[in-house]
């Protein structure tokens, strides 16, 4: 199994893509750390890991709550030993259009996304350097290499801000053997998603080449891949998971 040994924690795990990554490291052999905002969310997610006999613990943690993450880092480290792989999942958005956001949902958004990937990595680089070596997936979004008016322009400038968040976590963790990657979700079927119209879904699946919307499972495929020591040699990538609609 490709995590044997390895301890992981996913942050936004109650669904979506956190939730099929933590499923998925669980499956190849990782114990897992699953946290997100409401503890009461993550009942789902944890039946599934009890009937899997995975190994796994479940804290409530807001990502920019830096004395909550401390909590959490510490208590598994004090369990466990050690953090292997940090997946940074959580994200929210506050759509409206660019001229009438108010600013405090451009910073909720900004705060979430990007800040609260930094404040994770930290928390948790800091374990990383001690035992010299680490992967870290940050997840981004189409929305962050192109723009979005659909999801908004704080979710977009928070996502393009994870990427070069991203580049820079690699060229720290570089001399300490810990990888920093990015994972660039297209379209895919989530609860993010869900709230657009099929008018807005049909518009967006006829500029994609595979002609749907892609599954949280296919992202998590991705993730696994940089998690694993079969990526040992890649650091600072920004990879695409989108149905072929950047195609150049």
């Amino acid at each position: 199994m490709r995590l044997e040994g390895k301890v992981s924690i996913v942050t936004g795990a109650a669904q979506g893509i956190g939730k099929a990554t933590a499923l998925k490291f669980a499956a190849e052999g990782s114990k897992v750390v699953i946290c997100d905002v409401r503890l009461g969310s993550m009942d789902e997610i944890s039946s599934e890991l009890k009937e899997m006999n995975a190994e796994f613990l479940a804290y409530e943690v807001n990502v920019v709550n830096r004395d909550q993450i401390k909590t959490m880092v510490d208590d598994v480290v004090s369990r466990w030993g050690k953090i292997d792989v940090l997946v940074n999942n959580a994200g929210i958005t506050a759509d409206n259009q660019l001229i009438k956001m108010p600013e405090e949902d451009f910073d909720k958004v900004i705060d979430v996304n990007l800040k609260g990937t930094f404040l994770m990595g930290q928390g948790v680089m800091k374990e990383m350097v001690k035992n010299r070596y680490g992967r870290i997936i940050n997840i981004g979004s189409i929305a962050g290499e192109i723009g979005s008016v659909l999801s908004g322009a704080n979710y977009a400038a928070s996502k393009g801000g994870v990427f070069a968040l991203t580049k820079t976590m690699a060229r720290y963790g570089a001399p300490y053997n810990i990888t920093a990657n990015c994972i660039s979700p297209g379209h895919i079927d989530t609860h993010m998603t869900s709230v657009w119209s099929k008018g807005e879904k049909n518009a967006f699946i006829n500029n994609i080449p595979l002609k749907r919307l892609g599954k949280p499972e296919e992202v998590a495929w991705g993730i696994l891949l940089l998690a694993s020591d079969e990526a040992s040699f890649v650091t600072g990538v920004i990879l695409d998971i989108n149905g072929g609609i950047l195609m150049k």
